[in-house]
């Protein structure tokens, strides 16, 4: 067939026609660009569709060729004053015009033939000058491609070249357009030039005492040092508090007894692989079925096979090689698919898979019942903690009692030094208690030099030694700053408390186990829900935003936000399973015994609490989701779609903080619920649920966190 197209192409019908190809394919498609526009595709042409992925990538190519010309990577609107996008486009739909028409004539590329134009790219060549798959890898990982798309893009290239020196078979460029080539390409130009250095500059005279004091005074702002602090830094986490923990002897035998039926050491074998051409091929298949071992077949045929080491099934990355090799028997021998060709996979050596001594399990063991115990604990050093700071105990002397590691560091007020040293770890610490707001609105901090505290956007709390002017993490600093955006911040007015008396009330009641909710109420004329949320969740994790919309158009009462769950419940695959350590450790699960309806039911039982008189409702609560799976917990129904999500089927949080937003009140309401719990004193579940609340209010004083612009 391209036989014969050639020969129509050379006849005069075939030129004519091949000038009305050109026209056809320039324009092809073109008029679908804005119509057919998707979530996923750029331009339609024919039913050929130009990805947003292909149109990036071509994209980014041409806009790295004009780098290398102009010297820098143009703008976007320099891009788009070139004509870039659109000289992309067309160059794509044109490609894609063509493949429309190969396509209908049936012309196609061989695997034979793909696999000796990937064979013959020197962009995928070694040293030595032969194909690297290696190479081939990194390449296609550096340039965002994957096999499929590489390969299809290389086939579609073989049949537009076929289809281009069919049609244009044995045409010859015109005499003036390779005079102008030709001129263009060895046209060479002499350029003078001198280089100028600072030897060829007379040196200026020194300035003078004046000039120096007048510059200074003129750029006194480019020379004023920063002021720095040397701020302290207790790290309280599960890993390092079970660096604390010595675990006995007996105790690491006993858990060895309990847990060694689950311990095992996964099977490994030592890989060699080769690659083999077709000649190869043919005479290792031979080769196996005479009977001949791969170290024979390696000899007969003159190659090396490549180790890669003694492994386990799961550190075999390519699938299709972890199958082979840990299906045969110890010095077999198979041949599976490469990308170029077959590979003879050998299992020189198998380890078989076995259970581990109690020497070999003993650093596992031992870190595991020290987390175990450091999660016990944790909550207990919490609060010993802060009672020795709210006695005015050092940290130094706390470190000491507890065997916690201190840290020092020389920060500025926008704390970039703290951040970036806690980055490798998190920690976990109670956050410092801020002072009551009072309606005021004084320009600088009023509070005299003393030890003040402060917490990182890492959760982590340092002692200070006296207190700046306007500092944006100051908990006493009434007009606060935004580093990022510089908006002054006002502090909201708290209007209504829970009386003087309401320590004694709630002491009381706490110890005849009730739980009860510690609230304050603030004027919302300035709040709106998403700022407040913004504010309150920064730099937290399981929290949540719920409007209410009546009849899908009108908006309702109530707006809640809710974070810091004490406790998280979660459904899956029939399980149910709590964490009660939520804030400390977020992975926490452990779990229930209950069906999942039992535990849900014993959660709500649990959480049962009285809302005063004139507080919203969703004051207090459990807060989630219970997906559509739960139903198959109250009546048998068919499971036949596969979970292609693996969502769980219930995830319901109990938030200790709640910001709810009343909008027929204007108002806004920090509510702190307190669940009994033993070991906690009154005193102390109080202190903590007016920390949250004091924090939150602290937080409502800040400017908004700095958004990323839209692109």
């Amino acid at each position: 067939m391209l036989d014969g197209l050639r020969g129509f192409a050379k006849s005069w019908p075939g030129k004519i026609m091949g000038a009305f190809l050109l026209v056809g394919v320039a324009g092809f498609g073109i008029n679908n660009v804005i119509t057919d526009l998707g979530s996923n595709t750029v331009a339609r042409v024919g039913d050929q569709e130009i990805t947003s992925r292909e149109f990036l990538r071509a994209y980014q190519s041409q806009a790295n060729n004009l780098a290398n010309q102009i010297g820098r990577v143009p703008t976007v609107a320099e891009a788009e004053a070139m004509g870039l996008p659109t000289y992309v486009l067309m160059n794509i739909s044109q490609g894609e015009a063509m493949n429309v028409l190969a396509n209908q004539l049936g012309l196609g590329v061989s695997d034979d033939k793909l696999g000796q134009m990937l064979r013959t790219d020197p962009s995928f060549q070694g040293t030595l000058g032969n194909f690297d798959p290696s190479i081939f890898n990194q390449v296609l990982q550096a340039s965002g491609w994957t096999e499929a798309e590489y390969f299809e893009t290389r086939g579609n290239e073989a049949k537009r070249e076929q289809l281009i020196s069919a049609l244009f078979a044995d045409k010859t460029l015109p005499d003036v357009a390779q005079g102008l080539i030709n001129d263009y390409a060895g046209t060479q130009r002499t350029i003078d030039y001198i280089t100028l250095t600072d030897a060829n500059i007379e040196t200026p005279a020194a300035p003078t005492e004046e000039e120096l004091t007048a510059y200074l005074t003129e750029h006194q702002a480019e020379y004023r040092t920063v002021e720095t602090r040397r701020v302290q830094m207790l790290d309280l986490s599960l890993a390092s508090l079970a660096a604390t923990k010595t675990i006995e002897e007996d105790a690491i035998a006993a858990e060895y007894e309990r847990i060694k039926a689950t311990l095992t050491t996964p099977e490994k074998r030592t890989i060699e692989q080769v690659v083999l051409n077709a000649e190869q091929q043919a005479a290792f298949e031979a080769g196996l079925a005479a009977g001949k071992d791969f170290a024979t077949l390696l000899t007969e045929n003159g190659l090396t096979a490549t180790s890669l080491g003694t492994l386990t099934q799961a550190q075999v990355t390519d699938t299709a090689l972890a199958t082979a090799a840990f299906g045969l028997e110890q010095g077999g021998v198979t041949l599976i698919d490469g990308v170029t060709g077959k590979r003879a996979v050998h299992v020189a050596a198998i380890e078989a898979a076995g259970q581990p001594t109690l020497e070999e399990a003993r650093e596992q063991i031992v870190t595991s019942l020290s987390m175990a115990a450091a999660r016990n604990d944790i909550n207990d050093i919490l609060d010993q903690i802060e009672e020795l700071r709210a006695a005015f105990r050092p940290l130094t002397e706390i470190a000491e009692r507890f065997g916690l590691d201190l840290y020092e560091a020389d920060v500025t007020v926008g704390g970039n030094q703290l951040e970036m040293n806690s980055s490798s770890s998190r920690w976990l610490i109670t956050p410092c208690r801020p002072s009551r707001w009072k309606p005021r609105l004084p320009t600088t901090c009023r509070t005299k030099p003393r030890t003040g505290s402060m917490v990182t956007s890492s959760g982590l709390c340092v002692t200070m030694r006296g207190c700046g002017s306007t500092s944006r993490r100051c908990s006493n600093c009434l007009l606060s700053t935004s580093a990022s955006n510089n908006r002054a911040a006002f502090p909201p007015t708290v209007e209504t408390t829970m009386g003087d008396d309401f320590s004694t009330r709630f002491a009381e009641q706490y110890e005849a186990g009730k739980s009860q909710i510690v609230w304050r109420r603030i004027v919302a004329d300035l709040e709106t829900p998403i700022g407040t949320y913004l504010k309150l969740a920064q730099e937290r994790t399981h929290s949540f935003l719920l409007e209410s919309v009546q009849d899908g158009t009108t908006r309702g009462r109530y707006s809640i936000i809710g974070l810091l769950p004490d406790l998280i419940v979660r459904v899956e695959d029939g399980t149910a399973s709590v964490n009660r350590q939520a804030q400390l450790d977020p992975d926490a699960f452990e779990v229930m015994d209950d069906k999942p309806l039992d535990a849900l039911r014993g959660l709500v039982a649990e959480s049962q609490i009285v809302v005063p008189e004139g507080l919203p409702p969703q004051s207090a609560g459990i807060y989630g989701y219970l997906g559509y799976e739960m139903v198959r917990y109250m009546e048998v129904l068919p499971n036949g779609n596969p979970d292609d999500l693996k969502t769980p089927e219930a995830v319901l949080m109990r938030p200790s903080l709640l910001a709810i937003f009343d909008t027929v009140k204007d108002e806004l309401y920090l509510t702190a619920p307190v669940y009994v719990k033993a070991g906690v004193s009154a005193r102390q579940a109080l202190e903590a649920a007016e920390a949250r609340i004091d924090d939150a209010i602290a937080r409502l004083g800040r400017a908004l966190p700095a958004t990323p612009a839209l692109p």
